[in-house]
């Protein structure tokens, strides 16, 4: 049962989630932003160097990993690239990042090999499958900060924003991105999912220095780096860079050096590059989602657990009292709405008289007499039309009243569908009975007759004004265990059969599924059968094989779930015969089992 209680752990649960959705932002913010530089450069003859089946793989993908021994026997990978029309492979990587649509930031010894050597550089984007390469020029560059500008062709990409440098502290959290080559060396080229995937290490900020030989501020750490991440950035825990990854010490890999962002800001200021700076302090796990915003997520989400959680309260409980169960308020709380709900549920149900017309209704009008009998006198008469709904008991919000101890507030419910006058039970203390039978659930009637409620002395007599071409076929399966409801078929009418209190026929067997099957009268008085997926089967005639759709005539058996569960078919096409049993709703739409 769902408590307030329980809603609360949930909400709580909910709550502990939040920080991971800001990580996972944090994880796409960073793969939108970082991005491999790769200086390539050019071979000539390069298909008279490597076999010839590796050269026409690289005409073809335009990318390939190449291995080959060096002279003391160790295997060297080369990425090999077709580029323009001209083979190249990759000298050297590094990392870099955009500060905003078009310019990046990166080291100057990333970039050196450009510059000095005369190789190409290329920004590279994408993934193993799809690998686009895009142009830049250098546009600034200072080998003793060790830190470089680029300009990126045809391109529009998401940036990083810059922290302030006064909250960079000794001992915050600090996160390096990039693309370390001791990655590449285990995983290689051909790692589809990584290869392109800025890789995320965390660790703490060891203190801040400066560096006299080259003049410059740098951030020691220990978030874990190697070749390859130079150029990337060090960032706070909410995504904002504080450094540029540059290098490490020989002996120790938990002593790491960044250029401090002070070093980078006023070159990006002077040379009037866009840039963008958050002007709060990141003070929170959940990164990129602030307080306030959790607060007002946090109120969002008990708003909506309440709210369910009310809606599922008040509807248990006008179940519990329409089908006659006791209720206890355990609270004044409970006792308010319990008492609304009894209040609200004769209004209910009297609001609601007009039934939706299926397209197989009959579209002329007619109606049904019902004349209320009591000791054998006719204390009233009531005329009920087609498309509507007629309510009997002992409460005050009823269409038709019987002041008697033994009737129920709300005892029976009476309509007209399908040329047919439906009569269903509410669940009443005392029953309702046609024919001696218990009515469980509804009834469906194509003839006058007799329904006696709670007492054989107490009955509704009830007359219909139906051509007799109107009246339709029907039929009933019989139980051969008479503790089981017999099922009332009418023409066309498909019903539900199963172990929930909500299908037309209820079996409370714990071999039948919630909702077990779907039987239909057929016109021809066949009926059809239809399981619906249930644990335990249906069969005809024999247990040897369950069914999945079968057509059952008069001389067949059907099985539910087993041997205890035996029904017979048989067809009562006079119309002017009482029906005994049946469903209490028209269905044609399976359900789920």
């Amino acid at each position: 049962m769902i408590t307030m209680k329980k809603l609360l752990i949930l909400f709580t649960l909910i709550l502990s989630l939040l920080p991971f959705q800001a990580r996972a932002d944090f994880a796409q913010k960073m793969n939108d932003s970082v991005f491999r530089i790769w200086s390539i450069k050019k071979i000539h003859n390069l298909h008279k160097k490597i076999p010839s089946e590796y050269y026409s793989e690289l005409q073809k993908n335009k990318f390939i990993e190449y291995s080959k021994k060096d002279n003391d026997g160790h295997l060297d990978k080369f990425i090999l690239l077709n580029y323009n029309q001209e083979d190249y492979f990759v000298a050297s990587h590094g990392t870099g990042f955009f500060v905003n649509s078009h310019n990046m930031v990166t080291n100057y010894h990333v970039i050196k090999p450009i510059l000095k050597d005369g190789e190409q550089g290329v920004i590279v984007t994408g993934n193993t499958d799809n690998i686009k390469l895009y142009n830049f020029d250098i546009i600034w560059s200072d080998d003793k900060k060790d830190l470089a500008i680029l300009d990126v062709k045809n391109i529009n990409a998401k940036s990083l924003t810059f922290a302030k440098p006064n909250y960079i502290k000794q001992a915050m959290p600090v996160i390096s991105i990039g693309f370390p080559g001791d990655s590449d060396a285990i995983m290689g080229f051909n790692d589809r999912i990584g290869f392109l995937t800025p890789k995320i290490r965390r660790g703490t900020l060891a203190s801040e220095h400066m560096q006299t030989t080259n003049n410059r501020r740098v951030l020691e750490h220990n978030a874990a780096i190697s070749p390859g991440n130079s150029g990337g950035p060090l960032v706070n825990e909410c995504g904002d860079v504080i450094g540029i990854n540059t290098f490490i010490h020989i002996r120790n890999n938990n002593v790491l050096y960044s250029v401090d962002i002070r070093e980078l800001l006023p070159v990006l200021k002077n040379k009037n590059i866009k840039f963008t700076q958050t002007n709060s302090q990141c003070s929170s796990i959940a990164s990129s989602v602030n307080h306030i915003q959790l607060i007002i997520i946090a109120i969002v989400i008990l708003f909506i657990l309440v709210t369910c959680y009310l809606l599922w309260f008040i509807t248990d409980i006008k179940k519990k009292i329409l089908n006659g169960e006791k209720v206890v308020a355990k609270n004044q709380f409970s006792r308010m709405i319990v008492n609304n709900v009894n209040d609200r549920i004769s209004k209910d149900e009297t609001n609601d008289k007009t039934y939706k017309v299926s397209e197989h209704y009959p579209s002329e009008e007619f109606s049904v007499t019902l004349q209320l009998v009591e000791n054998g006198k006719l204390v009233t008469e009531k005329t009920l039309s087609s498309g509507k709904l007629l309510l009997v008991g002992r409460g005050k919000n009823v269409d038709l009243q019987i002041n008697h101890s033994h009737i129920s507030n709300q005892h029976i419910k009476v309509s007209l569908n399908e040329q047919s006058v439906k009569i269903t039970d509410l669940n009443s203390t005392n029953g309702s009975f046609i024919n001696g039978e218990r009515i469980i659930g509804s009834i469906f009637l194509n003839k006058s007759g007799t329904v006696f409620l709670a007492d054989p002395k107490l009955s509704i007599q009830l007359k219909i004004n139906l051509p007799l071409s109107s009246a339709k076929k029907q039929g009933i399966l019989k139980p051969s265990d008479k503790s089981l409801p017999i099922i009332q078929l009418v023409e066309g009418q498909t019903i539900t059969l199963g172990r929930s209190k909500s299908n037309d026929i209820v079996i409370d067997n714990s071999y039948v599924s919630r909702i077990h099957c779907y039987i239909t009268l057929n016109g021809d008085g066949s009926v059809s059968i239809k399981d619906n997926q249930s644990q335990n089967g249906i069969f005809i005639n024999t247990l040897d094989n369950s069914i999945s759709q079968i057509l059952m005539t008069d001389d067949d058996q059907l099985y539910i779930a087993g041997k205890d569960i035996v029904y017979s078919l048989e067809n009562k096409n006079d119309t002017t015969k009482e029906h005994s049993s049946s469903s209490e709703k028209n269905l044609s739409s399976n359900s789920d089992c």
